[in-house]
């Protein structure tokens, strides 16, 4: 059972990924996508830890299991 999920998360993964950059793709045609650099994604982060704190106020032990999920991306 673990190895089944295992293989479905890696092909999720997969498939979220290349559908993140073929919707990416499809907007350039339309607009301008900024890439932001590291020091910039920085930056966001620490403007937006606010909402982050309050987020986890609210959620609990739930939106901290999330958002240690997330972080490991």
């Amino acid at each position: 059972m673990l190895d089944a999920a295992a293989e479905v998360e890696a092909s999720l993964r997969d498939f979220v990924i290349a559908d993140e950059d073929a919707a990416v793709a499809r907007l350039r045609e339309k607009m301008t996508v900024v890439e932001l650099t590291d020091d910039q994604r920085d930056a966001f982060r620490e403007a937006t830890k606010g909402v982050i704190d309050r987020f986890l106020e609210s959620a609990g032990d739930a939106g901290q299991a999330a958002l240690d999920a997330v972080n490991k991306l």
